[in-house]
């Protein structure tokens, strides 16, 4: 079952990566780079309180801001690219950044739409995303557009592989050392599962408040993240600042040479173009709309 789902994973994204790299292009120069030119606009926005006072929403800007990043500070910028270094060689890395700048505008879009046609549930409160976007601005006969779209999101949002890292970053830090569920399969089942259902009672705590709560949380708990993250990349740079040079001539010419790269301590190489479409599912945000869920 895992071999089809790989095999039919990958010729779907072999098709889609033209698509969401060239509508990511289109976007950015049809729109003359606005995502880029006011960015400066968007962290006034952010910093000024005062223009919040009016605004329409259930959260602020920088709620809705931390509510984005927090999917994506962590298990996306970490551990999902580590996953895609791993399997698509240093080329990856290029491809990242070109999906990061071209994702800039596609989200510029969602986001926006999804300002202009919010829509109100069953007892008022607003709700944005592409599922409303779709059917309030494209009109009621695409509405089952839409629901199709709320399926595959639903799959696509799942937090399987942050669940699954965690769990796994537990048992080696803490389950492993004291000779806690260890053992046997089931026995170390059990543990994941003990800890899984831990997992989702923090987690329900949250979630179970919407957007309000979960901005809330998010807005305490990312920028120590951020912190985190940024302050422990330049220390990593700075540690290796004579390697760095070398390193992106390595990025730059693995990603346009196609030679095969050793892929996580195997023997299996990917060219350019399988770099590509593995960097697009661990960075796909952009291209899924959840940023515009936010909104």
């Amino acid at each position: 079952m895992s071999e089809i789902l790989g095999e039919l994973s990958g010729l779907l994204w072999e098709n889609l990566l033209y698509l969401l790299l060239g509508g990511g292009l289109f976007f950015a120069i049809f729109s003359r780079f606005t995502s880029f030119r006011y960015f400066g606009h968007g962290l006034r926005l952010l910093i000024d309180k005062r223009n919040e006072s009016d605004a329409p929403g259930e959260i602020s800007h920088f709620r809705a801001l931390c509510s984005a990043l927090s999917g994506t500070v962590g298990m996306g910028n970490v551990a999902g690219v580590a996953v895609a270094l791993t399997q698509g060689g240093p080329g990856a890395i290029f491809w990242m950044w070109i999906c990061a700048l071209l994702g800039m505008a596609t989200k510029f879009y969602t986001c926006s739409l999804a300002v202009m046609y919010r829509g109100k549930d069953e007892k008022g409160v607003e709700q944005g995303g592409p599922m409303y976007f779709i059917s309030e601005g494209l009109g009621r006969r695409w509405k089952p557009l839409a629901f199709f779209f709320s399926a595959c999101g639903m799959f696509g949002c799942l937090p399987l592989l942050q669940s699954n890292q965690l769990t796994q970053i537990f048992r080696f830090m803490f389950f492993e050392p004291n000779n806690w569920f260890v053992g046997s399969e089931t026995v170390v089942q059990t543990g994941n599962f003990l800890f899984g259902l831990v997992v989702a009672f923090f987690v329900g705590l949250v979630v179970v408040g919407g957007i309000t709560r979960i901005g809330a949380v998010a807005a305490r708990l990312v920028p120590g993240m951020i912190l985190l993250y940024g302050g422990t990349s330049l220390v990593i740079l700075f540690i290796y600042a004579d390697r760095i040079v070398p390193a992106l001539g390595l990025i730059l010419t693995d990603a346009f040479s196609g030679r095969a790269v050793a892929g996580g301590g195997g023997g299996h190489g990917h060219c350019n173009r399988g770099s590509q479409s593995r960097i697009l599912q661990r960075s796909r945000d952009g291209h899924r709309g959840h940023g515009s869920w936010r909104c």
